[in-house]
């Protein structure tokens, strides 16, 4: 199936943001922790330069350690909603053709239904004034994001089809607007930058994890004799009468720039910024604006949250 949309529209101009001292200093503290003050004003002239808002998600910045330096530096990507807004603001942008994915067979298809995730997917993007759609081609081999198990991780397990999308479609925006998209890559392309990086166990795991810490610390369960206190699937000794576990509060935040408020203030609470930026890097992020998901986000602030108190009882 080849869905073609006609996008017949002017040019939008560029939405070029103006932030306040208060938004600069929150995006410093959050978006941009760690940052040194020239990453900063870089983070914020790309902000300029694209029209991209750092508080919608379109725009964010990481921190990677290069093996060069010997240091962490900042990096910045872009949602693909990000980079499909930049398109559109040209316009130029008259569709896509596809997404379509393929096995090793080679077989071009418009839906993927196997188990198994397809070998390669592909985008065509429409540009006025060219003949046809400029087509870009991801190898799921090239993007996939494995942990240190070797194994993918936990959106390209469940969804191999949507990620490898996203990143044939980045491919074909690059190619079909060099001049706005230059340099601007999308968290799903670079996640195979961090291959090589020591991850520890799935989302799923870690947020059972800091769960059963949270209970042991406060008394809902006895602690474990063995020597992984930690693990969630470990027995309790003489576990408690109780059948029915307490439930963990829902998470404190409603939107996106109220989470990075949470995590900020986590931060502070815990006063210790090398074992901070060890558990986020144990759920698979530096910074808290990196979180893909809800769960990952949540199993981060319970992990954070029951070490805090573990350092509170330790007083």
């Amino acid at each position: 199936m080849s869905d073609k949309s006609l996008i017949h529209g002017e040019k939008q101009p560029v939405l070029h943001h103006q932030f306040t001292r208060e938004q600069i200093e929150l995006i410093k503290n959050t978006i941009c922790r760690g940052a040194t003050d020239d990453e900063l004003k870089l983070f914020l002239a790309q902000c300029q330069r694209t029209g991209l808002d750092p508080f919608a998600r379109q725009i964010y910045a990481v921190k990677r350690f290069d093996r060069i330096t010997g240091r962490e530096t900042m990096t910045m990507q872009v949602s693909i909603d990000g980079l499909r807004l930049i398109a559109e603001r040209t316009g130029q942008y008259e569709g896509q053709e596809g997404p379509f994915w393929c096995g090793r067979d080679g077989q071009w298809r418009d839906v993927w239904l196997d188990d198994e995730p397809p070998a390669a997917a592909r985008v065509g993007v429409y540009r006025r004034g060219f003949r046809g759609p400029l087509w870009a081609v991801a190898r799921y081999s090239s993007y996939v994001q494995v942990g240190r198990d070797g194994k993918p991780t936990t959106m390209w397990a469940k969804m191999p089809d949507l990620m490898l999308a996203k990143c044939a479609e980045a491919l074909a925006l690059r190619k079909a607007f060099p001049h706005e998209t230059s340099g601007l890559y999308t968290a799903e392309e670079m996640a195979q930058a961090e291959n090589e990086a020591p991850r520890v166990g799935t989302v799923e795991a870690a947020q059972a994890a800091a769960e059963h810490k949270i209970r042991v610390l406060s008394g809902d369960l006895a602690q474990p004799t063995d020597d992984h206190p930690d693990d969630p699937h470990v027995e309790p000794v003489n576990p408690p009468e109780q059948t029915t576990p307490p439930t963990v509060e829902s998470k404190p935040w409603k939107t996106f720039k109220e989470m990075l408020v949470v995590f900020s203030k986590l931060r502070e609470q815990l006063a210790d910024d090398e074992t901070y930026y060890r558990i986020m890097r144990e759920h698979g992020v530096s910074q808290a604006n990196e979180f893909r998901t809800s769960n990952a986000a949540i199993a981060a602030y319970l992990a954070l949250r029951a070490e805090i108190a573990r350092r509170g009882g330790e007083r």
